[in-house]
């Protein structure tokens, strides 16, 4: 499989990043059988999603989150309880699919993890250039400058104890030392994790939402 091919069957198994206001803004579409609906955007048909928000409401069996381009409602069916840990103002990272019912538009999550609220501002910063302010500017240089700094760290423990971690770990601590701030190329986490699986590791972290793909075949450590 040649490079481009295996960058778009990645894509397709992985979570789109989306602003709210892309899921508002969207035609919501029904298909029969084992097809999956989706959202039809400007950034292509949807089906999996992945938002940064702050929660601005929680209850048994809903969250509302907010990323500054709108809000959306979060809903679970069968589990009671699944957000008491979260709070109003955390910051959280969502992995869901979109659903609607009559005409309102919401997701229901597959991962809601907590994040830093810095990661909100380089989603913005790096999906809507007409949200780029100078704090969210900042928000990535802050970013940049945290992975900068632990590139040595990072590299220290993975020589140190490359046998004994998990290849999972391996995967992520090597996309700690590639990343100079603009991401890790899949590609050449592949060559240089010499794992015969580590194409199936880095879909696996990108569906948990333990990384994420900045732009096709580039990834980041949340």
């Amino acid at each position: 499989m040649n490079t481009e091919n295996k960058n778009e069957n990645l894509k397709r198994l992985t979570a789109n990043r989306l602003l709210i206001k892309d899921i508002l803004n969207s035609d919501y579409i029904k298909k029969e059988g084992w097809n999956p609906n989706y959202l039809q955007t400007e950034k292509g048909n949807i089906s999996k999603l992945q938002l940064i928000a702050f929660i601005i409401g929680v209850d048994n069996n809903s969250m509302t989150i907010d990323d500054s381009t709108g809000t959306i409602i979060l809903r679970v069916f069968d589990e009671e309880n699944i957000f008491s840990s979260y709070s109003l103002g955390d910051c959280v990272l969502v992995v869901g699919k979109p659903r609607e019912f009559n005409g309102s538009k919401y997701v229901i999550p597959d991962i809601i993890k907590k994040v830093d609220k810095d990661w909100l501002r380089f989603h913005i910063a790096s999906l809507d250039t007409g949200l780029v302010q100078d704090e969210k500017i900042e928000g990535k240089k802050d970013i940049e400058k945290k992975s900068d700094d632990s590139t040595n760290e990072n590299k220290e423990i993975k020589e140190n104890n490359d046998e004994e971690i998990s290849s999972f770990q391996k995967i992520i601590n090597l996309i700690e030392n590639i990343d100079n701030g603009s991401g890790a190329s899949i590609d050449e986490l592949i060559i240089e994790s010499k794992l015969d699986n580590a194409e199936k590791i880095i879909n696996t972290l990108l569906e948990e939402g333990e990384i994420f793909e900045v732009r096709p075949g580039i990834v980041k450590v949340l």
